[in-house]
């Protein structure tokens, strides 16, 4: 498991009053970090929901993982059809947006289905969600307006954001997240720092424990 995704467990179990009960990885890659958060937390494979839009990693996915819940969609702010970016050379890296670094004519784009988390929580009833972790490399922004006002029964989120411009046409950064989550009703409880991209833990305010340590809201990197 990655450093940032095995600090999860760690935070959630010592500064937090949330049991995790299930778990949802949206840009989920093949996997293997669901696998390992599930692990951490015993959760049933019934109750963890993985989203991945790149069909050629999804194929993994469902090979490695297959009691998992599937979803071979990207999630935004719109229900629509639109190009997804599969890159050649940095399969990470794929993304609705192109990434700066990597030259155009390594990418490959395919047609996938996006959908909002709201309509996704209003169409398979969900109650709550424990565990969100949202990896989407340059659309958080756009992953977290799709929650509406569904947002409310997300308990925790650990999210990858960037710091300054990584992919074509990024216009909101970690500070705008930073501000989007404190207005409603999130603390931040740790940040990593790569660099242009960053990773950050979010609590809902009434999950954590009274007495934790938490960089609060008046904290920007």
């Amino acid at each position: 498991m990655r450093f940032e995704v095995d600090l999860y467990p760690n935070f959630l179990e010592q500064r937090t009053r949330i049991q995790p009960r299930n778990i949802f990885d949206i840009g989920c890659n093949n996997g293997d970090d669901a696998e390992a958060l599930r692990k951490s937390f015993d959760v049933d494979k019934s109750n963890v929901f993985c989203f991945e839009p790149n069909p050629f990693t999804f194929e993994t996915l469902t090979q490695r993982h297959p009691d998992f819940n599937h979803f071979p969609v990207a999630v935004s702010d719109k229900n629509e059809t639109t190009t997804f970016k599969c890159s050649r050379s940095e399969g990470a890296s794929s993304s609705m947006r192109k990434k700066i670094s990597i030259p155009a004519h390594d990418f490959e784009d395919v047609s996938v289905n996006v959908v909002r988390m709201d309509y996704f929580i209003n169409h398979y009833g969900i109650s709550e969600i424990d565990v969100c972790k949202i990896d989407v490399e340059g659309f958080t922004w756009e992953v977290l307006q799709g929650f509406g006002n569904k947002i409310s029964i997300v308990k925790s989120f650990q999210l990858e954001n960037e710091r300054g411009p990584v992919f074509d046409g990024q216009k909101k950064m970690f500070i705008d997240t930073c501000k989007f989550l404190c207005d409603n009703g999130f603390t931040l409880l740790n940040y990593v720092d790569w660099g242009a991209q960053c990773d950050s833990l979010w609590i809902r305010n009434d999950m954590l424990s009274y007495q934790t340590f938490k960089f609060g809201c008046d904290f920007v990197p």
